[in-house]
């Protein structure tokens, strides 16, 4: 500083100290949302695991979409899991392609077996849904 006025080196180093502080408050709000992220992405994948826990849903799944036509390379690729599903081997990607199987299968049911009364009509008589 000469003669009470800040020079230019000051100033351009008080924008930099500026806009480092700004960067930093940057970094942590970015920080906090890829924790957020990861945690969404947990919860998703635990989510799935309990969705699609039982044994029996998984091979229903399989088999009706094997009937619809579905690729047999992808139901071969997910067979594994229908007897091995636990948390350790089971990634988004299975879970996923679990999804497009329903999907699948619900996509060219009969319209008659989606509906509620269908359904209700196969518990009462013992039979499988």
């Amino acid at each position: 500083m000469f003669n009470g006025k800040i020079d230019k080196f000051t100033e351009f180093d008080n924008q930099i100290s500026n806009l480092n502080s700004d960067k930093l408050e940057h970094l942590r709000e970015i920080k906090k949302l890829d924790d957020e992220i990861s945690n969404k992405e947990e919860e998703r994948l635990n989510y799935g695991i309990k969705y699609y826990l039982e044994k029996g849903k998984r091979e229903s799944l399989l088999s009706q979409a094997k009937e619809y036509g579905y690729s047999e390379t992808k139901i071969n690729a997910l067979m594994p899991y229908v007897d091995n599903w636990n948390q350790d081997i089971i990634t988004k990607d299975i879970i996923d392609s679990f999804r497009m199987v329903e999907k699948f299968v619900n996509d060219n049911q009969d319209n008659y077996k989606g509906n509620i009364f269908y359904k209700f009509s196969k518990f009462i008589n013992g039979e499988v849904i």
